[in-house]
């Protein structure tokens, strides 16, 4: 009985084994198929011009930006002062958590589906989305087939980095502060903050309100475009620095990876492997098991 058993489970995973090599070549060649096609298909579409776009925030070609850059360390601190809100109590850190990849990780509002603003009890109407590789977001623009692209916030309303900082000092739904007068007034408080100022943006910059808080802005977006928010640590990019080796299942979904559609490519392969794989392998593995 012990002999027919053990003959049965050599005959399953053998079995299995031959299915597994058999999908993995289905898939590859899947990929392959779809790489050709994405190709194809993207030679023939319409170039992606951008229209209506003026006077926006482009990405720099040079990021990240160095950390040792003196109006990022600027805008570190300034990204981290709770100063700068209502209440004295929230900063831009509180909601783009360093620790948590620059999303909110509090559970105070809703169970963490929004943000708590700095008065205790307004929530914000959407989710906080993370603040990492943001900077690599062009600004916010119409291509000739209609379709939008870029820009900052879930919906594009700011076409860069600095334009988005302005946002949440402002919105009565998170720090609060009435304008950007008030979040000058709030930097001029520390005399740190002004000689740093004066020293990298212009002698009292800080004087006038409109573009005391340009700087105090581009301040902040320069401490984004630094690779603290852009750190590439992912399991891929150590392979491709050759500081970790990729799995043979993951080599195997690197070509599909690669393709910019990647989507048809994933909806093409669950399709091939839900509807033409072999129907007895449910059985086999359940034998094996």
């Amino acid at each position: 009985m012990i002999v027919i058993v053990l003959l049965i489970f050599c005959v399953g995973v053998l079995s299995s084994l031959f299915i597994f090599q058999f999908e993995q070549n289905l898939m590859l060649r899947s990929c392959f198929s779809m790489m050709a096609v994405v190709v194809f298909l993207s030679a023939c579409s319409e170039p992606k011009q951008a229209v209506g776009v003026s006077n926006a925030e482009n990405v720099s070609p040079e990021l990240p930006i160095s950390l040792s850059d003196p109006k990022a360390l600027l805008g570190s601190q300034l990204f981290f002062d709770t100063n700068l809100s209502k209440q004295r109590n929230q900063s831009c850190g509180t909601c783009h958590d360093i620790a948590n990849a620059f999303v909110d990780k509090r559970q105070d509002a809703l169970l963490g589906a929004v943000s708590l603003g700095s008065d205790g009890h307004s929530m914000g109407g959407r989710n906080t989305p993370t603040a990492g590789y943001a900077a690599f977001s062009p600004a916010f623009y119409r291509m000739s087939n209609g379709e939008y692209r870029g820009g900052q916030f879930l919906d594009g309303r700011a076409s860069g980095l600095a334009q988005q900082a302005e946002g949440p000092f402002l919105n009565p739904l998170e720090m609060a502060l009435p304008d950007g007068a008030s979040v000058v007034e709030r930097v001029k408080e520390n005399p740190r903050y002004v000689d740093l100022f004066n020293t990298l943006y212009g002698q009292d910059i800080l004087e006038d309100a409109q573009t005391g808080y340009a700087a105090i802005t581009n301040a902040i977006a320069t401490f984004e475009k630094t690779a603290l928010f852009m750190p590439f640590d992912s399991k891929y990019d150590r392979a491709l620095r050759g500081e970790a080796k990729l799995t043979p299942q993951e080599e195997l979904g690197k070509p599909c990876f690669s393709l910019s559609n990647l989507l048809i490519v994933t909806h093409v392969i669950n399709s091939v492997r839900h509807h033409s794989m072999p129907k007895k392998r449910s059985r086999i593995m359940s034998i094996v098991i």
